[in-house]
């Protein structure tokens, strides 16, 4: 999946039903989500990107914070 602009309201809550349509149609295979073209993340929005992380879907792509912002889920899954 590509994600592109700003992961806010109402595009989170339309992400995560569409994450889970995806999810369902792939019969829960591991996704990769690009995340290069999204300019800002919510912090609703980063509660959505960790329960999808812990599901197993994979985080590509983005600026500088993006990136932050991944490796700080991904340590949240470990714990």
């Amino acid at each position: 999946m590509v994600l592109e602009g700003q992961l806010i309201e109402p595009w989170v809550t339309e992400f995560k039903k569409v994450w889970q349509e995806v999810n369902q149609l792939h019969n829960g295979q591991n996704l990769i989500i690009d995340l290069d073209e999204v300019t800002v993340i919510s912090s609703q929005a980063e509660t959505v990107l960790l329960e999808i992380r812990r599901a197993g879907a994979q985080f590509v792509g983005g600026g500088i914070l993006n990136k932050h912002l991944v490796r700080q889920i991904d340590r949240r899954c470990k714990r």
